[in-house]
């Protein structure tokens, strides 16, 4: 979807509701907003496991393609590791899109724990991650570009579990550093020579372990961990540089998984998806904003970023990514099993720009927007619209457009 297609638009959604609302003097009308989603990939095998870098001319975007899984979760069984890495480069991320898809050569590129990728941008190369199932034995490899080829590192991190091996992986502070996931805890390792070893002795985290993603904010580095223990609970960590050590700063309790975390403009977000057993599995994402790290960080509570679901239909919106582009614009990458609104389809990669207010509620159908604010009590709501509108909302309704203003940042 091109800049220029990118016209925002305000629907106004009217009813009897409404009129009555008016002739009563009242001028305001709750606010939701409606964005649609780009679609990245476009395999009929199962594609999942996404990450992304910038690497000051290009954007690269990794992930995992299933070699046998052409269904969903409702009819398949996408967890499999059968993926291999394959990527995506181009000079916008809009241009992602339409990019080729390539494989990332070498014998070892196959049996992928789930797809789940990592990337960096370290030096003047592009590495890519993912750990690597080959008998009884679980490894993280890397492969790195070194402008014309692509070479491969083995055995970074061993010994993982074959049902577990979750990792993540970033440029910080002249080093590469990973965590990944063993039974009772996560772990982080780092060097400044990847290629060749030098990998500092593992560190526990703290945390019973889920998923976790990094964060780098300038001179600092977080974590964002979901905690798989029962309860639940998400968790930010900060690496204390001069210990090697990390601190937890701020929890929350929680039934989510996936966890990432990320700025848009000067708010921070931790986005996770929920899985549920409606309709026979629904996983849909969710966001926490706040302008401040701390202790508070979770105190606004939860908004809807992506529903997972059209009327009775529903399907698996996972793995959440954010990612801020070189001119500062927000994204959200994220696996997604939706198809047509009735019926869902294999996962494919696909990303949200997040253009709409971070502390307010946001669909990608009108629909679920109407029935949301219904359920909430806040009709006849105004629903703002990014792209091409989604299908219409039901005839018993009147739609009025109006082009909006350009949108500004809260201060």
């Amino acid at each position: 979807m091109s800049r220029a297609n990118n016209v925002k638009f305000r629907i106004l959604i009217a009813s009897a509701i409404l009129v009555s609302i008016l002739l009563c003097g009242l001028s305001e009308a709750a606010s939701l907003e409606v964005t649609r989603p780009v679609k990245v990939t476009d395999s009929e095998y199962y594609e999942r496991g996404q990450s992304i870098v910038y690497d000051g001319a290009e954007y690269w975007l990794f992930y995992g393609r299933s070699a046998s899984e052409q269904g969903w979760y409702q009819n398949g069984n996408p967890d499999v590791n059968d993926y291999e890495v394959y990527y995506k480069t181009a000079t916008t991320v809009a241009g992602l899109s339409v990019a080729t898809p390539t494989k990332i050569p070498g014998l070892n590129n196959s049996n992928s724990f789930l797809g789940e990728t990592g990337t960096a941008h370290f030096g003047s190369e592009v590495w890519t991650f993912t750990t690597i199932v080959n008998g009884g034995s679980v490894d993280l490899y890397g492969w790195y570009h070194d402008g014309a080829n692509w070479n491969e590192v083995s055995s970074l991190s061993t010994g993982l579990s074959s049902d577990s091996a979750h990792h993540d992986e970033t440029a910080f502070n002249g080093e590469i550093f990973v965590v990944v996931r063993r039974s009772d805890d996560f772990y982080t390792t780092h060097t400044a020579t990847p290629k060749s070893g030098g990998w500092s002795s593992e560190v526990a985290v703290g945390s019973t372990p889920g998923r976790c993603r990094f964060f780098v904010d300038g001179s600092e580095l977080y974590l964002a961990v979901f905690n798989g223990q029962i309860p639940g609970e998400n968790q930010i960590f900060f690496y204390e540089t001069g210990t090697d050590s990390w601190t937890l700063v701020a929890s929350t309790s929680s039934d989510g998984r996936d966890p990432t975390l990320f700025k848009v403009g000067d708010d921070y977000i931790f986005a996770q998806a929920l899985w549920i057993g409606e309709g026979g599995g629904r996983q849909f994402i969710l966001q926490w904003a706040n302008n401040t790290l701390d202790a508070n960080f979770f105190v606004n509570g939860p908004t809807m970023v992506s529903e997972g679901r059209y009327d009775t239909n529903t399907w698996v919106d996972m793995w959440p990514i954010g990612f801020t582009d070189a001119g500062g614009t927000s994204y959200l990458f994220f696996t997604s099993e939706r198809d047509i609104p009735g019926q869902e389809g294999t996962g494919n990669i696909w990303y949200l720009e997040i253009d709409w207010d971070v502390y307010s509620g946001h669909h990608t159908y009108i629909k679920e927007a109407v029935t949301a604010s219904s359920a909430a009590g806040l009709l006849p709501p105004a629903i703002a619209i990014s792209g091409r509108p989604p299908p219409l909302p039901p005839t018993c309704c009147t739609t009025a457009l109006t082009r909006l203003p350009a949108r500004r940042r809260p201060v």
